[in-house]
C-alpha cells in the first residue's frame, strides 16, 4: 500500500476524532446559549439594549440607505446651465407665446418656418431642443392683476356694489377650474466632449480612486475601497473636469446656445440661476413647498435634491411622491402637420387641468441620417421581391415608400436637416395622501387622460395613446426637466425639421392689459382683462362696438361703463343715450340722466367752453365746433364757401373779447348767440361784399335770439360736476327741427369735448365718452357726426376714450376716416354683408369664421370679437361677456325682464332698487329668457 494513503488515513481519522470530540462539546453548549438568548430577549433591559444597537447601525447605513436609489443625469449648476453627468449642459428660456389665434395664417405660418429653421441649424450632433408647454387650473390671473390696479380711493361707490357681484362671480368660476393658466418654456441641451474627459472614464478613474481609498483606511478595508471607489466612479457617464478644461467646455455650448438665440423667432430671455433651480426643483419634486438654497461651493452635486421623492409605479400611473402622472404620446405624428394644428390642444376651452406638452427635436450626425434613411428605403424596395422572382409591392410599401423618397429629396435639395422628434403629454392628478383620495385622483385622471387623447387625434391624422407600465417606467424620468437626452426611446420620428417644427406649442390666447379695468373670459379657457385706456394695447382712442339688434350692445357698454366708474379713480362718463338703451343702469348707481322739456327750457351755451373761466381763448377745435352750430341755425349749404371763414372770424373775436373779462378771481362771464349776432352786424370783415354776407348771416340768425334753449347762459344743471351723466336725445321730439338739431349738437359738442381734471402731475383723470344707437344719429341727427369726427380724434392725449356702438359699420360712413383707424373694435353678431368692416380692419379668414360663429345664450352669456392694432401688432379674441345675476338683472333689456323689475319695485315700494335688483338675482339668477318665462312668480314676494 501507498504510505502516502497511509499516513492521509491516520490525519483523516484524527481530524475526524477531533472533530466529533469538540463536536460533543460545543452541541450543548450551543443549546445552551439558544435558551440564554430567548431568555434574554423577553428580558425589557435587553429589549433597550437591542433598541441602541438597531439605531448605532443605521448611523453607519445613512451614507448607503437600504433599497434602490434614484438618480438623475444632473450633478450640478455651472453658471447660469444645468451641468449633467455626462459633461453636456442644459439652458433654460422663457418662451413668449404668441396670441396669433386669430392672426392671419402667413403669421402663423411665418413663426413656424422660422422655428424649423432653427431645428435644421448645424449643431452638434445628439442637442435636444425641447418645447414645454405647461397648463394649470387659472385661479385667477387677471383678477388678481385687477384688484393691484383697482383704486378704493375717489371712484363712484354706487357703481362698486355691480363691479363687486362680477368680479365674485369670475371668482367662483376660477375655484371651479374653469379657466386655463399656461406658461411655455425652451431648454436646449448640448453634448460637450473635451481630451480631458477620457481620464475621467471607466478604469481610468475606477483604479485611482481605489488607489486613494486604500491610501486613507489602509489594506484591511480592501473591499470596502472597491466598493466606495465604483459607487463614485462606475462608468455612469459622470465627468469630472478642472476648472479650467470646465470653462472650455462651457465656452463651446455657450457658441451654440447664443446661435439658436439669434436665430430664435421670438425674443427669448434667458433663466438666471435662481429660477432654473427653482424650475428644476419643482419639476423634481412635485410635493415641495419650498425651495432648497444651494450653497456656491462650485461642483456641488445636486442628484440628493433633486432625488429627495420616489417614483413608484402605479400600473399605467406614476406615482411621483404623492401626485399620479399618467403620459400620453403621439404615436404617429399624422399625414400632414399644419402651423395651426397644435390648436387642438392649445386652443381647446375643456383641457383646463393640469398637464404639460412636450415637443423634443434631437439634431442628428446628418450623414449618419441620411445613410440610416437610404438603408430603409432600400429595406422596402426589397419587399418588391418575391420567392418565385416577381416583383409585387403593397400599396402600404409603395407609401412608405413615397413618404421616404419625398423626405430624401427635401435634404438633398434643399438646406434641410433631419431630425427626430418626440412629443408627449403629462398629465397630473391631485395629490393623495389616503387611499380614498388617490382613488378619486386616478378617475379623474383617467378622464382627463381621455380628453387628451381625443384632442390629439382630432388632428389629422395624428395616433396617441396612453403610454403602457414597462414604457411609462423608462419614459417618465426623462421627462422630467433637465433630463431629456439624445438617446433613442422607441417614440421618435424623424422628418425633416421644418415638417415637424408645427408640433411645438407656441400660441396662446391673448393676456389682456396690465391693469384691465374690466374682465372677460374667452372661447379658450382663459380669463383676460382689457383697460380702454391701456394705450400699449389700444393706440388710437376711438373704440366702435358693432352688433345686430338684441345681440347685447347696450349691456356691453353697460358693463365698460360701470367697470371704469368702480376702477378707476376720478374717472368721469358722459354718455349719449336714444330709446332708454342705458337707463336702467343710469338709474341703478344714480346717475344724471338728462331728458329736454320743452315747457321747461333750460339753457345749452355752445359758448361756454372748460377754459372760459381761466381768461383762456379757446383752442380751435372747439372753435370749429361753435362755427358748425352757427352754420347749423343760419341753414349755410355745404358748398357755401364764404360763411365759414366769416364766422370763424366773428366768434373768435367774440371770444377773445369775453376771456378778457374772466380770469381767476373773476365772476363768470360768457357769451352767447346775441353776442356773435352783434358781432357779424358790426365787425368790419374788410369789404362791403364781405360785410353784407355777415350781415345776412345775422338775419339768419336773429330769430334765434331770445332763444330759451339757445340763446342763454349755460343752466346750472348742466355745469356742475357729475362723474356719470347720460343725455337721452329721443326728449327731443317735442322740439321744432332747428331747434331739435341744433340741441342734439350742443350736447354732442360738450360730451366730445369733455375732458377730466388736470393733476398735480399733468396728466389728466380717465373720461368715457359714450355714443349708443349711432344708426339713429345718422338718421335723425346727421350733423352729429361731423361733430364726433372733429372732436374724437384730439382724445389721446387728454386721456379720454370715445366709444361708438351701432348695428353695422356702414353707419360710420360720414366718419370713416376716424372709425377705420379705431384703436379697438368689438364685433358682435353680425347679419347680412360686413365685408367692409373685414377690408379695413384686415381680418383674417379665421377672424371671420370666429364671427360667424358666435353664440349668444340669454342669461348667460354674449360673445365678441376683440380687435385691437392693426398689422402683425394686431391682437384678436373671441370674449365672452359673462355677467353675475345682479348685473343681468341692472343691464337687461329684454322686455319681460324691465317688467319684471318694474312690478317688483310697484309692488315693494319700500325697497330700494338695489333690494329689487338682489331680489330678482336670488330667484331669477339666469333671468326670464333663459327658462323661457315671460313673468315672475309674484306669490314669490309675499314671503320676501
Amino acid at each position: 500500500m501507498d504510505p502516502s494513503l497511509i499516513i492521509g488515513g491516520i490525519l483523516a481519522a484524527g481530524a475526524s476524532g477531533l472533530g466529533l470530540s469538540i463536536g460533543a462539546k460545543l452541541v450543548p453548549i450551543g443549546l445552551q446559549a439558544g435558551r440564554d438568548w430567548r431568555t434574554l430577549n423577553r428580558n425589557t433591559n435587553a429589549k433597550e439594549q437591542k433598541l441602541v444597537a438597531q439605531r448605532e447601525r443605521s448611523k453607519y447605513q445613512l451614507a448607503d440607505p437600504p433599497g434602490r436609489r434614484r438618480d438623475s443625469s444632473i450633478v450640478g449648476l455651472y453658471e447660469d446651465a444645468l451641468r449633467r453627468k455626462d459633461g453636456s449642459y442644459t439652458r433654460l428660456y422663457d418662451f413668449p407665446l404668441q396670441t396669433t389665434f386669430n392672426a392671419h395664417e402667413s403669421v402663423n405660418e411665418s413663426v413656424c418656418d422660422e422655428i424649423g429653421r432653427m431645428l435644421a441649424l448645424p449643431k452638434p450632433p445628439g442637442t435636444v431642443m425641447q418645447f414645454r408647454y405647461a397648463v394649470s387650473p387659472d385661479p385667477g390671473r387677471a383678477i388678481a392683476a385687477h384688484l393691484r390696479s383697482r383704486s378704493y380711493d375717489r371712484v363712484y361707490l354706487p357703481a362698486c356694489r355691480l363691479h363687486d357681484n362680477n368680479i365674485d362671480f369670475y371668482k367662483a368660476l376660477a375655484d371651479a377650474g374653469a379657466f386655463r393658466l399656461e406658461n411655455a418654456s425652451f431648454n436646449i441641451t448640448v453634448p460637450v466632449h473635451v481630451p480631458e474627459d477620457n481620464t475621467s472614464r471607466g478604469l481610468s478613474a475606477f483604479v485611482p480612486a481605489v488607489l486613494q481609498e486604500v491610501r486613507t483606511h489602509g489594506i484591511r478595508n480592501l473591499s470596502g475601497a472597491a466598493r466606495q471607489a465604483h459607487a463614485g466612479t462606475r462608468d455612469d457617464g459622470v465627468v469630472r473636469r478642472l476648472i479650467d478644461s470646465e470653462a472650455k467646455a462651457y465656452e463651446k455650448a455657450e457658441k451654440v446656445f447664443r446661435f439658436v438665440e439669434m436665430q430664435s423667432p421670438v425674443p427669448l430671455r434667458r433663466v438666471d440661476r435662481a429660477e432654473l433651480w427653482e424650475a428644476v426643483y419643482r419639476s423634481h419634486c412635485l410635493n415641495a413647498r419650498s425651495i432648497p438654497h444651494l450653497s456656491g461651493v462650485p461642483g456641488l452635486d445636486v442628484r440628493d435634491y433633486l432625488c429627495g421623492e420616489s417614483i413608484e409605479s402605479g400600473g399605467w400611473y406614476m406615482l411621483h411622491g404623492s401626485t399620479p402622472v399618467a403620459m400620453v404620446s403621439m404615436m404617429r405624428p399624422g399625414d400632414a402637420l399644419f402651423a395651426t394644428s397644435m390648436r387642438a390642444l392649445t386652443a381647446h376651452p375643456g383641457l383646463t387641468f393640469r398637464h404639460t406638452l412636450i415637443a423634443e427635436f434631437v439634431y442628428l450626425d446628418q450623414h449618419q441620417a441620411i445613410k440610416q434613411l437610404d438603408r430603409r428605403m432600400r429595406s422596402v424596395r426589397r419587399t418588391n421581391n418575391r420567392a418565385d422572382g416577381r416583383k409585387s409591392m403593397s400599396p402600404e410599401a409603395r407609401a412608405s415608400l413615397d413618404d421616404l423618397e419625398a423626405v430624401r429629396a427635401h435634404v438633398a435639395g434643399s438646406p434641410e436637416a433631419l431630425v427626430q422628434m418626440r412629443f408627449y403629454a403629462l398629465v397630473y392628478g391631485d395629490q393623495a395622501r389616503t387611499r380614498s383620495e388617490l382613488q378619486a385622483s386616478l378617475k379623474t385622471l383617467d378622464y382627463n387622460c381621455e380628453q387628451i387623447i381625443t384632442a390629439m387625434q382630432s388632428i389629422d391624422g395624428v395616433e396617441a395613446a396612453i403610454e403602457e407600465p414597462a414604457a411609462l417606467r423608462s419614459l417618465y424620468p426623462r421627462t422630467l426637466l433637465g433630463e431629456a437626452n439624445g438617446q433613442p426611446t422607441g417614440r421618435e420620428f424623424m422628418e425633416i425639421a421644418n415638417s415637424l417644427a408645427a408640433v411645438a406649442p407656441v400660441e396662446s390666447a391673448c393676456r389682456g392689459s396690465a391693469r384691465p379695468h374690466t374682465l372677460f373670459s374667452t372661447t379658450t379657457g382663459r380669463l383676460t382683462g382689457l383697460s380702454l385706456f391701456d394705450k400699449s394695447l389700444i393706440k388710437s382712442p376711438v373704440v366702435t362696438v358693432y352688433g345686430e339688434p338684441g345681440s347685447g350692445k347696450s349691456t356691453m357698454l353697460a358693463r365698460l361703463i360701470n367697470d371704469v366708474l368702480a376702477s378707476m379713480p376720478d374717472a368721469v362718463v358722459k354718455a349719449v343715450d336714444i330709446g332708454g338703451s342705458l337707463a336702467p343702469h343710469a338709474g341703478s348707481v344714480g346717475a344724471r340722466y338728462f331728458r329736454f322739456d320743452i315747457n321747461d327750457p333750460k339753457g345749452y351755451n355752445i359758448f361756454d367752453y372748460p377754459e372760459l373761466p381761466e381768461g383762456h381763448v379757446a383752442s380751435d377745435e372747439y372753435i370749429n365746433l361753435i362755427v358748425m352750430d352757427a352754420m347749423i341755425l343760419a341753414s349755410v349749404k355745404p358748398d357755401d364757401d364764404l360763411a365759414p371763414d366769416l364766422l370763424t372770424k366773428a366768434v373768435k373775436e367774440v371770444l377773445i373779447n369775453y376771456a378778457r373779462r374772466n380770469g381767476p378771481g373773476r365772476p363768470k362771464c360768457e357769451p352767447t348767440l346775441v353776442h356773435l349776432h352783434a358781432m357779424l352786424e358790426s365787425y368790419d370783415f374788410g369789404s362791403h361784399q364781405l360785410n353784407e354776407r355777415a350781415v345776412a348771416l345775422a338775419l339768419a340768425l336773429e330769430k334765434y335770439v331770445g332763444n330759451r334753449y339757445l340763446d342763454a347762459p349755460t343752466h346750472p344743471d348742466f355745469l356742475s360736476d357729475s362723474p356719470y351723466d347720460v343725455y337721452e336725445l329721443d326728449s327731443l321730439d317735442a322740439f321744432p327741427p332747428d331747434v331739435r338739431m341744433t340741441l342734439a349738437n350742443r350736447v354732442a359738442t360738450r360730451v366730445i369735448r369733455s375732458i377730466g381734471q388736470l393733476k398735480a402731475d399733468g396728466t389728466r383723470t380717465p373720461t368715457l365718452l359714450v355714443f349708443d344707437e349711432v344708426w339713429k344719429l345718422v338718421e335723425y341727427y346727421p350733423t352729429i357726426m361731423r361733430v364726433i369726427q372733429k372732436g374724437a380724434r384730439t382724445g389721446r392725449r387728454d386721456n379720454v376714450v370715445t366709444m361708438l356702438a351701432t348695428h353695422t359699420y356702414e353707419d360710420f360712413n360720414n366718419i370713416h376716416d376716424v372709425t377705420k383707424t379705431a384703436g379697438c373694435k368689438i364685433i358682435g353678431k353680425q347679419n347680412g354683408d360686413y365685408s367692409r368692416l373685414i377690408a379695413d380692419s384686415n381680418l383674417s379668414e379665421r377672424a371671420v369664421a370666429a364671427i360667424n360663429s358666435i353664440k349668444n345664450v340669454d342669461g348667460e352669456y354674449t360673445q365678441w370679437l376683440l380687435v385691437m392694432g392693426s398689422g402683425h401688432d394686431q391682437i384678436v379674441e373671441t370674449i365672452q361677456c359673462d355677467l353675475s345675476p345682479a348685473e343681468l338683472w341692472t343691464f337687461t333689456t329684454n322686455a319681460y325682464e324691465r317688467d319684471a323689475r318694474a312690478r317688483v319695485a310697484y309692488l315693494k315700494p319700500e325697497w330700494m332698487q338695489a333690494d329689487v335688483i338682489a331680489w330678482l338675482a336670488e330667484r331669477y339668477p339666469r333671468g326670464l329668457a333663459a327658462h323661457g318665462l315671460i313673468e315672475i312668480d309674484e306669490s314669490l314676494l309675499n314671503s320676501a
